[in-house]
């Protein structure tokens, strides 16, 4: 799924702070970064793994091989930058809903806007998660296109990135699920529940093309 363009967090973006300030942000009693931000986190650190591969082993390759790591690297970077960008969003989108939830509810008119603004925000808290998903799948691909090309000493780093975009993969879908369950309009939360259905099977399709790969190296 694609977002609109993100509004800014009300922290610094999670890219700016170091690992450390990140993980004891994500250890604090705040909220946020949870679950979502985590995963979006995790999905680009496997990707990154991926794009060290492909750095490292061009140096090794082929032209032909070279052209497939360039190639890889370039949608490695590209779909890393967007990871990062989610973790970000998903905080944006949690602060939407609490926004929500916040609103008056006193006349009619003040419910019925309540619950607009509530549908509105469950499906941009889903919308998040939903995409850091997909794009693990993508990265997941992406990866196993490589790994025939990849040097000896890198198929470890192809197994821990593996792991960490099944694993981002898994987290944003649970993230994702726990929004649309909470929806009220019956047609969305269908729709929503059988995206990340899709995106589940499509997850587990492209950790076993990695598996696949790897096996025949």
């Amino acid at each position: 799924m694609t977002l609109p363009a993100l509004a800014a967090p009300a922290a610094p973006a999670f890219r700016d702070l170091t690992l450390g300030a990140f993980t004891t942000s994500l250890a604090s009693s705040a909220p946020v970064p949870g679950g979502g931000s985590a995963s979006a986190i995790t999905g680009a650190m496997g990707i990154a793994l991926g794009a060290m591969v492909s750095r490292l082993s061009r140096k090794h390759a082929d032209d032909a091989a070279r052209g497939r790591l360039d190639a890889h690297i370039g949608t490695a970077d590209r779909l890393r930058h967007r990871l990062e960008e989610l973790a970000d969003a998903d905080e944006v989108a949690f602060r939407g809903y609490l926004d929500a939830v916040a609103l008056p509810k006193s006349t009619e008119d003040e419910k019925a806007a309540r619950r607009q603004a509530l549908h509105d925000a469950l499906i941009g808290a889903a919308a998040v998660p939903l995409e850091v998903a997909d794009l693990c799948t993508h990265a997941l691909t992406a990866l196993a296109t490589i790994t025939p090309d990849s040097t000896n000493h890198t198929r470890s780093d192809i197994d821990t990135g593996c792991a960490l975009l099944d694993a981002a993969g898994k987290g944003a879908l649970v993230n994702a699920r726990v929004n649309v369950d909470l929806l009220k309009d019956e047609t969305a939360r269908a729709e929503l529940f059988a995206a990340a259905a899709h995106l589940e099977r499509r997850l587990t399709e492209g950790v076993a093309l990695v598996r696949t790969a790897r096996s025949a190296t």
